[in-house]
């Protein structure tokens, strides 16, 4: 049955000892019965016993519940959308499995490298259900979120997953494709027009200050700098490839936080990339 699959896979994922750690969040901390936990235990009794709609009634009042740990309320969403699922009721056991998604998603996607065995048993479980174009929906749906999250990879993946549904996808091709130019940072290494300065590497000279310590030691020389300009036009990092010292280093990235950028596209999207820029300090006589 779906529902053993899931817990085995769930435990071996470590589903439950993960979300034990995470708040619940977007839903109401309301009181509820005192009975919920046993509710709970007796779920599982009842859906061994393939009583689905005595559990999903039993279930439904316990979600939010402050007598559980956030543990026990992740299996709350999971036994409810078992026994939805086992009532042909597709799209509500879909949907209640998604706000458990949402919920682990919007916490926890920084996590995705480290917990990718609990992702994907959720992931699985939830593509399961339903039709092909539903499958494909939700593949396409968990590739945009976390294309947006910056979790490149996975997104990449799961346009995959919806690939294997609708093959000839234009737009699941075009986004595996947007992707894979991403390296671990997020940051596009390959893009159809550069980053830019706006006014151009002139206006680094307007800004720049010579500083007292280098001009003091009559220091020379370049500052080789590269940023990351993000597709909204700003520096999110700046790192100095080769410095001078004598605070030369300082006074670039002070000047290159405070530019405004054009940012690099790749097919036609504005997209995070790398500006390397040498910054020349030189005296005069």
């Amino acid at each position: 049955m779906l529902y053993s699959l899931f817990v085995r896979r769930a435990f071996r994922a470590g589903l439950f000892v993960c979300l034990l750690s995470m708040p619940l969040v977007g839903r109401a901390q309301a009181e509820w019965p005192d009975q919920c936990p046993n509710i709970l235990a007796e779920a599982h009794e009842l859906l061994d016993a393939h009583a689905f709609a005595v559990a999903a009634e039993r279930l439904e009042p316990c979600i939010g519940s402050s007598q559980l740990a956030v543990y026990e309320q992740a299996q709350v969403f999971v036994l409810l959308a078992e026994a939805y699922y086992e009532q042909q009721k597709v799209s509500q056991a879909i949907a209640t499995l998604e706000t458990l998604l949402n919920f682990y998603t919007e916490v926890a996607v920084e996590n995705l490298e480290t917990d990718a065995d609990l992702k994907q048993v959720l992931l699985d479980l939830q593509a399961g259900m339903g039709s092909a174009d539903a499958t494909y929906e939700y593949w396409r749906r968990i590739g945009d979120r976390l294309f947006e999250a910056k979790a490149y990879i996975e997104a990449t993946a799961a346009f995959d997953e919806a690939l294997m549904v609708h093959p000839n996808d234009a737009y699941a091709m075009a986004r595996m494709k947007l992707a894979a130019v991403f390296d671990e940072q997020g940051v596009a290494t390959t893009v159809d027009a550069q980053p830019e300065i706006e006014g151009g590497v002139a206006v680094i000279y307007e800004e720049l200050r010579y500083p007292k310590e280098a001009r003091r030691m009559a220091v020379e020389g370049n500052v080789v700098v590269r940023a990351v300009v993000d597709a909204d036009g700003t520096v999110t990092h700046a790192e100095i490839l080769r410095g001078l010292g004598y605070g030369c280093d300082e006074e670039v990235l002070r000047v290159v936080q405070t530019l405004t950028y054009t940012p690099a596209l790749y097919m036609k999207q504005a997209v995070p990339a790398y500006l390397v820029v040498p910054v020349q300090f030189r005296l005069r006589n």
